[in-house]
């Protein structure tokens, strides 16, 4: 009955606007799921699709998961779905937006409702969305609020270039896969992770541009860190000398499950008796 409640007013809402309901949405509410697939819809969902679905979030519900990856809505959009959000913390716990073009302006407005509220939030998905270190910033402030309850984001695909090592401070799972960051911004992710208070277990650097010193000093950071559980430094281009440097700072690693180092090009005369030690170990 009390389902029945909520989806009357998305139904209503979705007449006012002209819209044919979305069938997974009114499946999920009326059902009971936990999880809300409205991802690459062969019609993307508009901001009035969002306003809509806004609603029927508003009554109670059990989604705890919200995907809404690759639609074509904007600020307008963001903006129902963070005030219905905010009224109703802690029912949505992750959110994923993913591949939306939503750029800064709407990734700042997501920063400040999380960094005032929290929200109750503590997966968010904001990969390929055109985001800066403008939105990168926001973002990394709203992730060290006391407000926040992240504990997973992704970035990966975006426009990144340095500044990521703002957002370490809490998270424990961070993906920059593909953003661009160079040297300086690889280097300011080490210290950060030699800083001794970083929390991050699982960390996903792929496709990025780290030079040979870079690479070095997380070298350093295998050596010393004793939180970090995943490295994924894969699709760089460390010289033969600088990758077996790398892999001898695993001999000291009491705590890493996994370090990716796809696509690096090993040479065997400096390698293959660290790999075997590593593989007996």
């Amino acid at each position: 009955y009390i389902m029945a409640g909520t989806l009357s007013g998305y139904y209503m809402a979705c007449n006012k606007a002209r819209l044919e309901p979305i069938t997974e949405f009114v499946d999920a509410v009326g059902t009971g799921q936990r999880e809300c697939n409205l991802a690459s819809r062969p019609r993307p969902l508009t901001d009035a699709d969002i306003a809509c679905i806004a609603v029927g979030l508003s009554g109670p519900h059990s989604i705890r998961c919200l995907s809404l990856e690759e639609n074509a809505f904007g600020m307008d959009g963001i903006g129902h779905l963070l005030e219905v959000l905010d009224s109703n913390p802690n029912q949505v716990q992750e959110l994923r937006l993913g591949r939306n073009k939503l750029k800064d302006p709407c990734v700042i407005a997501i920063a400040h409702e999380l960094a005032t509220n929290g929200m109750g939030i503590k997966i968010l998905d904001l990969s390929e969305n055109g985001i800066t270190n403008i939105g990168l910033g926001a973002m990394a402030k709203a992730i060290n609020s006391a407000a926040s309850d992240l504990v997973e984001v992704s970035f990966h695909n975006n426009d990144l270039d340095k500044d990521a090592a703002a957002a370490l401070q809490t998270l424990t799972t961070l993906d920059l896969t593909a953003n661009q960051i160079g040297p300086h911004g690889g280097q300011e992710l080490a210290r950060a992770l030699l800083g001794g208070r970083c929390p991050l277990q699982r960390l996903n650097l792929r496709h990025n541009t780290f030079d040979d010193d870079t690479l070095l000093k997380f070298s350093e950071v295998i050596s010393r860190n004793t939180v970090l559980t995943q490295l994924s430094l894969g699709y760089m281009h460390p010289s033969p000398r600088t990758a077996n440097t790398v892999l001898l700072a695993l001999k000291g690693n009491k705590s890493l499950l996994l370090l990716d180092i796809y696509g690096w090009a090993l040479d065997l005369t400096l390698s293959s008796e660290v790999i075997e030690d590593i593989m007996f170990h």
